[in-house]
C-alpha cells in the first residue's frame, strides 16, 4: 500500500488582544498602538460587552479591527466555527487597574495574560462567565462592567481544532479613533485539521494487487507559545 501525505500550511494565532493603547487585530494582523482618548472620560459605571467572533483561518490576511465589529463585506467569506467555549474573567488589581487613570494604560499596554495569571502578581481573577460559539460563529458576553478581562478558548466541542486561540486580554472601554468603545467585538483565530482519505483501486484487478491511498490533512504552522506535540 502507497500512502501519500499532502501537507497545508495553516496557522493559529492568538485573538484580539486588547491591552489598552495596543490591540492586536482581527485575523491576527497587529496594528499600530493607538493613541487613547482622555481616560477621564471613561464612565466607571458604564457596562459593556464583548462579542466573540470565530472564524476558520482565511487563506490570506483580512482586514484589521481595532474594537468595532467588522463589515460583513469584509466576513462574508470566511466560515464561522459553532460549538466553540470561551470563558471570561475579570482581572482586578488593588492599585494597579482603574482605568479612569492613565497611568493604568501605560501599564495594560504591556500586560500579558501569562503575568495576570502567575501566582504572587498581584493580579486576581474573578468568576468565569462562559459561552459557546453560535451557528454564526459568536459568543456574545453581556453587561460587563468597566474593566479588564482574560478570554479564553477552554473547549472545542466536535470542531477538529489544531490549535487553541491563545488566551487574550480585552479592556471595557476600547480607545478606537479617539474616543471609548463599551462594546467590543474580538475575531481570534483558529486552525482545523482533518483527514480525507482517498482510494485508488485503478491498478487493483486481482487479490494481492496493490490499492493506493491519498491521506490529505491539514497540519497548522508551529507557533511561538503554542507548539505542536503531536
Amino acid at each position: 500500500m502507497n500512502t501519500t501525505t499532502r501537507r497545508k500550511g495553516s496557522r493559529l494565532v492568538a485573538g484580539l488582544v486588547a491591552a489598552g493603547i495596543g490591540v492586536a487585530a482581527a485575523l491576527g494582523v497587529a496594528t499600530p498602538a493607538m493613541a487613547a482618548p482622555d481616560s477621564s472620560n471613561i464612565n466607571p459605571a458604564a457596562t459593556g460587552s464583548i462579542v466573540v467572533h470565530k472564524f476558520e483561518q482565511p487563506t490570506t490576511q483580512g482586514a484589521r479591527s481595532t474594537g468595532s465589529a467588522l463589515p460583513s463585506a469584509q466576513t462574508s467569506t470566511l466560515t464561522p466555527v459553532s460549538g466553540v467555549t470561551f470563558s471570561v474573567r475579570r482581572v482586578t488589581h488593588a492599585t494597579a487597574l482603574d482605568l479612569t487613570k492613565s497611568s493604568t494604560w501605560q501599564t495594560l499596554s504591556a500586560l500579558t495574560p501569562a503575568q495576570v495569571t502567575a501566582a504572587g502578581s498581584g493580579y486576581s481573577l474573578g468568576t468565569a462567565a462562559t459561552q459557546v460559539t453560535a451557528a454564526d460563529g459568536t459568543a456574545t458576553f453581556g453587561s460587563l462592567p468597566v474593566g479588564v478581562y482574560l478570554v479564553e478558548e477552554t473547549a472545542v466541542g466536535a470542531q477538529p481544532v489544531a490549535l487553541r486561540a491563545q488566551p487574550f486580554l480585552v479592556s471595557i472601554p476600547l480607545p478606537e479613533n479617539g474616543a471609548w468603545v463599551y462594546d467590543v467585538h474580538v475575531y481570534p483565530k483558529n486552525a482545523l485539521t482533518g483527514i480525507t482519505l482517498a482510494q485508488d483501486t485503478t491498478a487493483a484487478r486481482a487479490l494481492g494487487d496493490t490499492v493506493k491511498y491519498t491521506v490529505t490533512t491539514n497540519v497548522p504552522n508551529k507557533q511561538t507559545g503554542n507548539p505542536i506535540s503531536s
